[in-house]
């Protein structure tokens, strides 16, 4: 092979092996999970509320880290006895400078969560399937009792949808905290 053509196909070649990377990331990143998939990775289910928020640069001023720190009210897997929890997660401001990632949960100080965590390589917490595990808990109108905001679609719903409906977020409608957590529970238990 004369060298401008081996220049060329090695071009090629590494062109299309960047590309399958970069498509099998994003599906990775974008794929819906559902409450059994969060319960299945995630090592704990807490229930809290925020109290802090803090983002502060990695030691090499290359990223920036947010961590959030969670009042634990309920565990709901995993045998804990922390009232206090500090899960990580890429992205934050620090001064002027910030940095935003696709997928990564939103918290708000004081804001009620349900959350599903996994260790990270580094042995710190992080929210499991990104924002997908971190479920918002309000107060429903009606009923006062507790419903969250954001959960996932069971099996059997998203088996229902057509395949161009789950390419939106799916969302199921109002659920009630205590049955939910009974849902989760009864995942654990499989």
């Amino acid at each position: 092979m004369k060298k401008p053509t081996y220049v060329l196909f090695c071009r090629v070649i590494v062109s299309a092996f960047l590309l399958v990377v970069t498509v099998e990331r994003v599906s990775a990143q974008s794929k819906k999970l559902t409450t059994k998939d969060l319960t299945d990775r995630a090592e704990v289910v807490a229930v809290g509320k925020v109290t802090g928020i803090r983002s502060e640069w990695n030691q090499d001023r290359t990223r920036i880290y947010t961590k959030v720190t969670i009042s634990v009210d309920q565990y709901v897997k995993g045998e804990q006895s922390e009232k206090i929890l500090t899960v990580t997660h890429l992205g934050g401001e620090v001064g002027e400078v910030g940095e935003l990632y696709t997928g990564t949960p939103k918290f708000q100080t004081d804001e009620e969560v349900l959350i599903f965590i996994e260790k990270d390589r580094k042995n710190n917490l992080r929210i499991t399937g990104g924002a997908q595990g971190k479920l918002r808990i309000i107060e429903d109108e009606k009923t006062g009792k507790k419903i969250l905001r954001g959960v996932p679609l069971r099996l059997e719903d998203e088996e229902k949808l057509d395949k161009r409906s789950t390419m939106r977020t799916a969302e199921r409608p109002k659920i009630f905290l205590e049955d939910f957590i009974r849902e989760v529970k009864g995942y654990i238990k499989e």
